[in-house]
């Protein structure tokens, strides 16, 4: 009996594991174009692409992005500044580039609460980390400003919902909140990436000579 085998496109930064793709288009064109036999095909408004080495069947065209994978140098860079393997993060937040943008590890929050906090650190709510984690990664994925509600659709992933967002937003040492819009202040930058690190590296935080809230 015929063994049918599942191939599968691999990138990887040095030896990271950066992204992953089985469909079937996505190595037929790869193969192609490392063999020699097909060329690059710029990808057309309706969003299909397909091969340039003959005519195309149904089983070669493959919707963009068909994953929402982040993008690759997006992904490592964001991973790196958090000091952390992009495996690690990618487990605890699954960062994409289609909403919600984000997919929280409801096990990665639980090991989070449970931390011992820094002295003179305020809690961190739900609704804080989730918008923290969504300002840093768009620095990195030049996509939109993280807002309360974006935040609130994070949570979800992990089926979590701040029942109070603008008060821990509020009282939030290193976010700025104007209107609905959540950024990071930028002299806090270094204290929201200690906040990451340790949530995704399941981590107490670690604020070293860091300014934290009163």
């Amino acid at each position: 009996m015929a063994v049918k085998a599942s191939l599968q496109i691999i990138l990887k930064a040095n030896n990271v594991v950066v992204a992953t793709s089985s469909n079937a288009a996505v190595w037929q064109q790869s193969l192609a174009l490392i063999t020699g036999t097909g060329k690059l095909v710029p990808r057309p408004a309706n969003g299909i692409a397909t091969r340039s080495s003959g005519p195309s069947r149904p089983e070669e065209t493959a919707p963009a992005n068909p994953s929402a994978e982040a993008p690759a140098d997006a992904f490592v860079r964001f991973a790196r500044d958090l000091d952390l393997d992009p495996d690690t993060v990618r487990a605890a937040c699954n960062p994409t580039t289609t909403p919600p943008f984000l997919q929280l590890d409801l096990s990665a929050w639980e090991v989070f609460k449970r931390q011992p906090l820094p002295p003179g650190f305020n809690s961190v709510p739900q609704i804080v980390l989730a918008t923290t984690l969504l300002a840093l990664w768009f620095n990195h994925s030049d996509l939109d400003r993280a807002t309360v509600q974006l935040g609130q659709a994070v949570l979800r992933t992990a089926g979590l919902r701040d029942k109070n967002p603008l008060r821990g937003l509020k009282h939030c040492e290193w976010l700025r909140l104007h209107d609905a819009t959540v950024t990071v202040k930028p002299a806090k930058v270094a204290l929201a990436v200690a906040v990451v690190r340790a949530f995704c590296g399941r981590e107490p935080i670690k604020v070293f000579d860091l300014p934290v809230a009163g």
